[in-house]
């Protein structure tokens, strides 16, 4: 008896150490976060969907998930582009029961402080209905130069005109707040960043606005991010919470249209870890989770952008001067091709994504050439939802109404 046990305790000996040893060479980046080596993991490079399972759930820090957020206070939002407003109020007005908020695209920032006006014909029709429909007002400004910025922060009379300008639109329009989409911002402007947004902040309190900051996606202390560098320093999540009602997270273009290969536009281990990492930095509630409704159509080279595998978003996903998309499409026009057309292609799901592969014929040079639909179906879309809802996040917001109805309509169960 004692020699089987004897045995049985060499047995058992010689499989931990076969398998470290598998795990150490096969995948040192995980041999380093259980041995403690490293103490932030980033997305694994290149590892096939079956090892995900193994590495997805390292976190890249202690989450810290808050209570779910009562359904009556849970906010389902909907941005409205300005290049699509007509699409976007059609959406609005056959999915109203579903939405609790729009923010469409009405302002952006200029050099002076001012705000240059981008209310479109619609706008007055789109701000009457929702209040009818008792759905909230929250329209974006939108800024994606941090030279901009940085002349309206650096000179006072700018930074007052921009103060100014943004609670002149919200007074005289009665919105219900405002939603900051500043998405560049140097690191040397960053105190008086934060300086405006307190100001900002204290004069939206005393009108009993709501202030929102729409942030890039973040997921963790430590990982070198090939994009915004300075920009992911300003926005820190912890030193924006006080002074905002909500955070919205820009969680997706993981996979962006200058990226080298095609790829997922959110991946779902990849929104596990920026909504772990958001709930370190700041109340889960805090947050609201924002959801890609569009598609993005890649050329598709041969041997590349297999479905099968997550690329590194520090080498592979970068930016590169000649474009593999040929333009974001909308949920529509991915649909009728992967599930009206099917037949003509090869639908695949990865990372709780769509991935449809198939032959379009070159209007220009007529030549046959292989193409990758990437989109969210509306399974895929409630599982995002229920994830915001799991971790405490007070909200989700989605990019971009219009052409996407379908996606909406079991998002309130």
């Amino acid at each position: 008896m004692q020699r089987t046990i004897i045995l049985s305790l060499i047995l058992i000996l010689a499989v931990l150490v076969a398998g470290g040893y598998v795990v150490q060479n096969k995948y040192p980046e995980l041999w380093n976060v259980f041995t403690g080596k490293v103490s932030n993991m980033q997305l694994p490079t290149s590892i096939p969907i079956i090892d995900l399972a193994i590495a997805t759930p390292v976190a890249v820090a202690t989450p810290n998930p808050g209570p779910r957020v009562a359904e009556n206070e849970f906010t389902y939002a909907g941005w409205i582009a300005n290049f699509g407003s007509e699409e976007g109020f059609k959406t609005l007005q056959n999915e109203h029961q579903n939405f609790t908020e729009i923010s469409p695209s009405w302002y952006s920032l200029q050099a002076d402080g001012s705000l240059k006006n981008e209310r479109n014909k619609n706008a007055v029709a789109v701000s009457t209905y929702a209040k009818s429909k008792n759905i909230k007002v929250v329209p974006m400004i939108a800024m994606f130069d941090h030279e901009i910025l940085s002349k309206v922060l650096n000179n006072p009379t700018n930074f007052e005109r921009h103060i100014t300008s943004i609670l002149t639109e919200v007074d005289k329009y009665n919105y219900d707040g405002i939603d900051l989409d500043y998405e560049s911002t140097k690191l040397a402007d960053k105190e008086l960043f934060f300086q405006f947004l307190s100001r900002l902040s204290t004069e939206m309190k005393t009108r009993n606005k709501k202030l929102i900051f729409t942030a890039v996606a973040q997921w963790g202390d430590g990982i070198n991010y090939n994009i915004l560098k300075e920009t992911r320093k300003v926005q820190n999540w912890t030193e924006i919470a006080p002074y905002v009602d909500q955070i919205r997270l820009m969680v997706y273009d993981f996979t962006f249209s200058k990226s080298q290969f095609p790829g997922p536009i959110a991946p779902m281990s990849w929104v596990r870890q920026v909504v772990a990492y958001a709930t370190t930095k700041a109340p889960a509630n805090k947050f609201v989770l924002g959801i890609p409704t569009y598609s993005y159509e890649w050329w598709v080279e041969k041997g590349k952008g297999d479905p099968d595998v997550l690329l590194d978003y520090t080498t592979d996903i970068q930016p590169f001067d000649t474009p593999r998309t040929e333009a974001a499409r909308s949920y529509q026009y991915a649909v009728n091709k992967a599930v009206v057309a099917g037949n003509k292609g090869k639908l695949e799901e990865f990372e709780d994504e769509q991935f449809f592969r198939y032959q379009k014929t070159n209007s220009t040079t007529k030549k046959v050439e292989d193409r990758m639909l990437v989109f969210l179906n509306p399974e895929n879309i409630q599982t995002r939802v229920e994830l915001a809802k799991t971790w405490g996040f007070s909200g989700v917001a989605f990019w971009r109404l219009g052409n996407d109805d379908a996606l909406y309509e079991n998002i309130r169960q």
